[in-house]
């Protein structure tokens, strides 16, 4: 561990000891230490942090520090998007309106997207005006 990682930590942990392993997990990403990171995140993922099981879901979907896996991935996107977790929720969306996963489901994207384009999540909206103009589960309509 170098020793500017080290100090930030030390700070973290001394200063502000509502550091977590989500926050470390994103300084060790930040870092590029992707393992430490991923264990991090599974130490958050115990606490129930909706935030450290999305990154953990993303770790998987991307294949960083783990084989890619989409069944993983989708997993833990849906626990975290149960707990309330936005970002989670909207890559559920993506994971349906993708015709290479087992996932795809326009009708269940279009759903996702709305839901949170009504809560005024600006790239659910922009999800939506790409449905309505080149039809993808909808109609076209340009209006819309």
């Amino acid at each position: 561990m170098n020793l500017i990682k080290y100090f930030i930590l030390v700070i973290l942990l001394l200063n502000f000891s509502h550091a977590n392993a989500y926050e470390m997990g994103l300084i060790e990403e930040q870092e590029k230490s992707y393992a430490e990171a991923f264990n991090l995140y599974k130490e958050g993922q115990k606490n129930k942090d909706k935030r450290a099981i999305f990154k953990l879901a993303t770790f998987y979907y991307t294949g960083k520090a783990v084989k890619k896996n989409y069944s993983k991935a989708f997993s833990l996107f849906k626990q975290s998007s149960k707990m309330g977790y936005e970002k989670a929720t909207y890559n559920l969306g993506i994971f349906h309106s993708n015709k290479r996963t087992k996932y795809y489901s326009p009708k269940k994207a279009y759903t996702i997207f709305l839901k949170l384009a009504n809560k005024g999540h600006a790239a659910a909206q922009n999800r939506l005006g790409m449905f309505y103009t080149f039809g993808f589960g909808v109609e076209v309509d340009y209006k819309k």
